[in-house]
């Protein structure tokens, strides 16, 4: 899949695998949740500018709380650890973690 090159080979050709395993909880107004993310995407283009090779997983844990009938407010924090080689060519680590800490409000219209 891809466009493709002089020389009938395509210009952008990956692989991509995912899966996710999620466990939930309620508990009267409250609801908690985990969830574990995983991914790979493989370059199957072997073109050396556009090495898509990356792989990584991720832990999502929230907490949510209705306070009326179409309002709630969600608790959320999310780990991601990756490892992409071709960050490395722009000055970047190629294995990195990112933490996100989010507080949400959510109304229902």
């Amino acid at each position: 899949m891809g466009l493709k090159v002089f020389g009938g080979g395509r210009q952008v050709d990956v692989g991509y695998d995912a899966g996710f395993l999620l466990l939930s909880k309620k508990m009267g107004k409250f609801r908690g949740s985990l969830r574990y993310d995983w991914f790979k995407v493989v370059d199957n283009s072997h073109v050396l500018i556009h090495y898509n090779n990356e792989d990584g997983d991720a832990l999502t844990l929230v907490l949510s709380m209705m306070i009326r009938k179409n309002d709630s407010i969600i608790i959320e924090y999310l780990n991601i650890k990756s490892d992409r080689p071709a960050r490395e060519d722009t000055g970047f680590n190629a294995r990195q973690k990112n933490k996100t800490f989010q507080l949400n409000y959510r109304m229902r219209i």
